[in-house]
């Protein structure tokens, strides 16, 4: 399982020599704040195993709701 992150930068390439662009994607976890990315084709599909809803207010984001969507 992975950690579970806020996307904060994401950049496409072009393709390349074998014929696929990529995305790459920079997250930071929301209970740590460690830095991860990740890169992968974009015509690949990503498995995202939870989703949680952040609620910001007055500078501070505090996770409202978390839903199991992976296997």
């Amino acid at each position: 399982m992975g950690h579970p992150c806020k996307i904060v930068e994401m950049s496409t390439s072009k393709t390349g020599k074998h014929g696929h662009a990529k995305v790459n994607m920079m997250g930071i976890d929301i209970f740590t704040n460690k830095k991860y990315e990740d890169l992968c084709p974009s015509t690949h599909n990503m498995d995202v195993d939870i989703m949680v809803s952040v609620l910001s207010a007055m500078g501070e984001e505090y996770a409202v709701a978390v839903k199991m969507t992976g296997k």
